[in-house]
């Protein structure tokens, strides 16, 4: 019996010894999980330096670290955790690329040396600094390069990989002190394209300015001319300025056809009184009364009704019922500079083939003449505009230009929108119709935009285009035909369906 007892009390401290270090030896139960692998893959990256302080040494953590995620199962690569995670680390890889490129120091330099031209190596290149905020990031990495050349003693700067890096910085320092002077002179013109659309946003349309309230509206306009006066050449060129600048010109239209001297006409004399007298008013209109005629067999210049500065605008329109008037022999409308006409509500015939004796070509029918000059340039240009009317030649001159002609004393092609523009030609709920030509001729119209809103432009012979030189912006329903066009015409017809800004349709 003594023998049992002593041997079962030490199977049980056997037992109790064997349960205790399977509780972790203090008679607790250890419920600690195992890590997960994604878990071990996140603890591996956050142990890894900060992008701006990782060394070319740190590759090979970096590297095991992506042969942990390569090893994740799918679900533990789409886990937000880890995606982040891997984010950072590919570009603590990428980092590291960059910093293997980077050339290491001559041997021989002192540490001082040897850090100033490590820096410099390690600054973006001149060639990837090419805009305002790309100068501006690097910009922001120079002072501290600076601080490292700034202990350098004389013999120390002297030295030729010294002062081939300090020509790098320099060169950089140049390169960014030029783009931040664009980005500063392109944000100025940005601002001041803005504050000008904004006082042409303010103004009411033309249609709401009345005989009461252009007291109010005039001052209004002027500014907001005065502010587009003002504009370098980049501001006129920012997106909406030229659309802007359209309804800013048809307010100032409205505003002179308020107070303008209105002058009737029945016969060809009386519209050549006038138009006399309108021009020497500098504004007015001529209401035809009656169909004439314009013939004059002395001169051409004796027969052109002109206009030929900025202080001259001419409005020929209608009485009731439409009348028409025909432009017979050695007779033209011509607009110089800046100035305008407009036809509004009216009919107008071409008959002649010698409208202008041209020089050089001979006989023309130049029968309505845009003459730019070379400083008017940029939109500033003279303006004929057709609202509401219909223009039929019956002129058959082979080297007619039917209508519209165009001659400038510079040289290039307008825009689009109007710049570089030696003249616009508006022509609104308008048709016209020539056997030759109606839109162009073989000057220099590549310089003169028309801009055709709800027209019909019709060439009746076979020979002659539409649209001949210039640049044609089709707005409504304008339509033209022949389909071909002549030479340098550049026909924007995207916009078909559209109006401009600056147009209002008729309810």
């Amino acid at each position: 019996m003594k023998k049992w007892k002593i041997v079962v009390p030490l199977i049980l401290i056997a037992v109790l010894a064997v349960a205790l270090a399977a509780c972790g030896g203090d008679g607790k139960k250890n419920n600690t999980p195992a890590l997960s692998d994604a878990q071990k893959f996140i603890d591996a990256v956050n142990l890894l330096p900060p992008l701006d302080k990782v060394l070319k040494t740190d590759e090979a953590d970096v590297l095991a670290a992506i042969a942990q995620y390569d090893a994740l199962s799918q679900k533990d690569k789409d886990d937000a955790n880890v995606v982040s995670k891997y984010n950072r680390l590919i570009q603590l890889r990428d980092k590291i690329e960059e910093l293997k490129n980077v050339p290491e120091p001559p041997a021989g330099l002192s540490p001082a040396q040897n850090a100033f031209i490590l820096a410099v190596n390690a600054l973006p290149l001149l060639s990837t600094v090419t805009d305002f905020a790309s100068a501006v990031s690097t910009k922001a990495l120079l002072p501290a390069v600076d601080l490292l050349y700034e202990p350098l003693t004389a013999s120390e700067v002297s030295h030729a990989d010294v002062a081939a890096a300090k020509t790098t910085l320099e060169n950089l320092r140049t390169k960014i002190a030029q783009l931040e002077a664009a980005g500063a002179e392109d944000t100025a013109a940005t601002e001041a394209a803005n504050a000008f659309m904004d006082k042409v946003k303010a103004l009411p349309a033309a249609s709401a300015v009345t005989n009461d309230n252009k007291a109010e509206v005039a001052p209004l306009v002027e500014a907001a001319r005065a502010a587009y006066t003002a504009l370098s050449p980049a501001a006129k060129l920012k997106p909406g300025v030229s659309d802007e600048l359209a309804k800013l010109v048809i307010l100032e239209e409205k505003l002179v056809s308020l107070s303008a001297l209105t002058v009737n006409a029945a016969t060809a004399a009386e519209f050549t009184a006038a138009w006399a007298q309108v021009t020497t008013a500098g504004v007015g209109t001529i209401v035809v009364t009656a169909d004439i005629s314009l013939n004059n067999t002395e001169s051409a210049a004796a027969g052109t009704f002109m206009v030929n500065n900025a202080s001259q605008h001419v409005t020929i329109k209608s009485g009731t019922p439409k009348r028409t008037v025909t432009i017979g022999t050695y007779s033209r409308f011509q607009v110089l500079n800046s100035g305008k006409i407009t036809f509004e509500n009216i009919n107008v015939n071409l008959s002649s083939n010698t409208n202008y004796n041209n020089a050089t070509n001979g006989p023309e029918t130049a029968a309505i003449n845009i003459h730019g000059v070379a400083d008017e340039a940029g939109g500033a240009g003279a303006v004929i505009t057709l609202i509401d009317c219909t223009f039929t030649s019956n002129a058959t001159h082979s080297n007619s230009n039917s209508f519209f002609q165009a001659n400038h004393n510079g040289s290039g092609s307008a825009s689009a929108d109007g710049n570089n523009c030696y003249g616009t030609f508006n022509i609104i709920r308008s048709t016209v119709s020539a056997n030759y030509r109606p839109l162009g001729q073989s000057g220099n119209m590549a310089c003169v935009v028309f801009n055709l809103i709800d027209a019909t432009i019709t060439c009746t012979t076979g020979s002659g285009n539409a649209f001949y030189r210039g640049v044609f912006n089709l707005y409504g329903t304008t339509t033209f035909s022949p389909a071909a066009t002549g030479s340098t015409a550049t026909v924007n017809n995207a916009t078909l369906g559209t109006y401009p800004d600056w147009y209002t349709p008729p309810a």
